[in-house]
């Protein structure tokens, strides 16, 4: 994973690379989504329980509903996303991520941080 990571290549499909939700008591999956290329590696169900956003190393974001088979926005970012979590009213989505600095220039590095309005009516997210 992480040559392909240095690389900046996305890794081959795979079923197992999933976002899900999974009822607690009997860990039966009530929900799954086979988007991501590469793990998947944080994600956050909405505070109603019927929302649930993914983040991985394919650099991708995805936001689902728990009733539609497919996503219903999807953003890809120049970053590997570390953390995607919602604010406790659901309405927020924030997004995070690790960036090494640029060492040549003004040393800045990319945005680690982006913040979401989520507008269920409208089967979008909008970036703050």
């Amino acid at each position: 994973v992480y040559e392909r990571e240095k690389k900046g290549k996305d890794a081959p499909f795979d079923e197992r690379d999933m976002a899900a939700i999974v009822d607690v008591d009997n860990g039966a999956i009530a929900a799954r989504w086979t988007r991501h290329l590469g793990p998947v590696v944080s994600v956050a169900i909405s505070p109603d329980g019927q929302a649930l956003a993914s983040g991985g190393w394919d650099k991708s974001l995805f936001l689902f509903r728990q009733h539609s088979s497919r996503e219903i926005a999807r953003e890809r970012f120049g970053w590997i996303l570390r953390k995607v979590r919602f604010s406790p009213d659901g309405r927020l989505l924030a997004v995070a991520a690790w960036t090494p600095p640029n060492a040549v220039g003004n040393q800045e590095s990319d945005p680690s941080a982006v913040l979401y309005e989520v507008l269920y009516a409208s089967a979008s997210i909008a970036r703050q």
